[in-house]
């Protein structure tokens, strides 16, 4: 019996660019936007930019000095970024809708590089200043972000309760892009919760709005969702259609962080119909991507998932490894659920190589993980195998 099945590529919402601007015409607003997105592609896609403020700088030596900030997080610099971004706040004389769209962009490095309490503390300033000035973009932005944040936190009750919030904002100002993007957050909550069928139509919708508007980002993201869950569900065939279509989607608009996420989804349904080759390959060619683009939780996904093809292919060893390797990844960037599934896992690898004592203490250690999580059918899964254990000590 296995504790924990394969880490899914649930990806979440696509890019989400919010302005509120005042005196700029339709075409140039578009032209800007357009611009933007074509830079901001390589940042992951499970954030929400808020930019309110930002077209109308003139001064020359901020737009270097964010320029500069910007690159260096769509190069996954992000101890850089945040620097610079600091260093812009303090030497320049910023109105409040400029602090909150800087604001945002340090806490969601924040996020990127694993500090997710200052994260949710960044955003947090951020939701209150907007709040004062009564700036809905920012106000949807920052809710979104809090609950993006609390949902890789393991608070689901949080992470559903500023997405809803930002859904509600964002459908209030007629923003359909905000509302794709806070409907695929909600949906990788439900996602997380086991509740898979409100996953899918929150997917689905997002999907739907995610056409409309031509972003084709988001749909891509939309279709790797949308297959994790026919994974969860058991279609398989279905969750390879859709992950090789989001696959296809990434490698055109050259999106590194979409293949490696598209690839691990392949992978983990190859590993379902006994292709573990096939899913070895696509494993590592998503952890090559991942180590290429310094993305810690791809890398410690990937790492448990070719652990796992390793125990299928009896080779408890080699999986106890990678499972121990992803553990002190999933630490170092604070993911609980990460810490309990290669917990889980490593424990299961015990198990196979008999040592019934140790898989106990890190069963033990991934039960109480789950519990404060509160993913039910995990702790149940875990109850039932240290029984069996507990039998066969005796």
């Amino acid at each position: 019996m296995e504790i924990v099945g394969i880490v899914l590529a649930v990806i979440g919402i696509g890019i989400g660019v919010y302005f509120g601007l005042k005196g700029l015409s339709k075409k140039r607003l578009e032209e800007f936007e357009n611009k933007f997105i074509e830079k901001t592609e390589k940042i992951e896609s499970d954030l929400k930019l808020c930019l309110d403020g930002l077209p109308q700088i003139k001064d020359k030596a901020k737009q270097e000095l964010l320029k500069s900030a910007i690159a260096e997080m769509e190069n996954y610099k992000y101890v850089s970024a945040i620097k610079k971004l600091h260093n812009y706040m303090n030497r320049f004389s910023l109105n409040d809708s400029e602090r909150c769209a800087i604001l945002n962009f340090i806490g969601l490095s924040q996020k990127e590089k694993g500090d997710n309490k200052n994260a949710i503390n960044t955003f947090s300033e951020m939701l209150m200043i907007a709040n004062r000035i009564k700036d809905d973009e920012a106000l949807s932005a920052a809710n979104g972000n809090i609950g993006i944040v609390y949902g890789v936190l393991g608070d689901y009750k949080e992470a559903l309760k500023h997405s809803r919030e930002a859904l509600k904002i964002d459908k209030t100002i007629d923003n359909p892009r905000g509302q794709a993007n806070d409907l695929g957050n909600i949906g990788s909550v439900y996602f997380s919760l086991g509740d898979y069928q409100r996953a899918l139509e929150h997917y689905q919708e997002a999907l739907e709005i995610h056409r409309k508007i031509n972003n084709i980002l988001g749909q891509a993201n939309d279709l790797g969702n949308i297959g994790s869950v026919y994974y969860s569900l058991g279609d398989n065939q279905k969750a390879l259609e859709h992950y090789q279509e989001a696959l296809e989607i990434h490698r055109k608009i050259n999106n590194l962080l979409g293949q490696a996420q598209s690839l691990m989804g392949i992978g983990i349904v190859y590993v379902r119909l006994g292709n573990y080759q096939e899913a070895l390959k696509n494993h590592q060619e998503a952890l090559e991507i991942d180590r290429t683009i310094k993305n810690p939780l791809g890398q410690a996904n990937n790492l448990g998932n070719i652990g796992i093809v390793y125990v299928k292919l009896g080779d408890y060893r080699k999986a106890l490894e990678h499972y121990q390797e992803a553990l002190e990844i999933h630490r170092t960037i604070n993911n609980p659920l990460g810490q309990a599934q290669d917990l889980g896992n490593i424990g299961y690898a015990y198990v196979r190589l008999g040592d019934c004592q140790k898989a106990l203490e890190f069963l033990n250690e991934a039960k109480e993980i789950y519990s404060k999580i509160g993913l039910v059918h995990e702790i149940q899964k875990i109850d039932t195998l240290i029984e069996e254990m507990k039998k066969h000590l005796k």
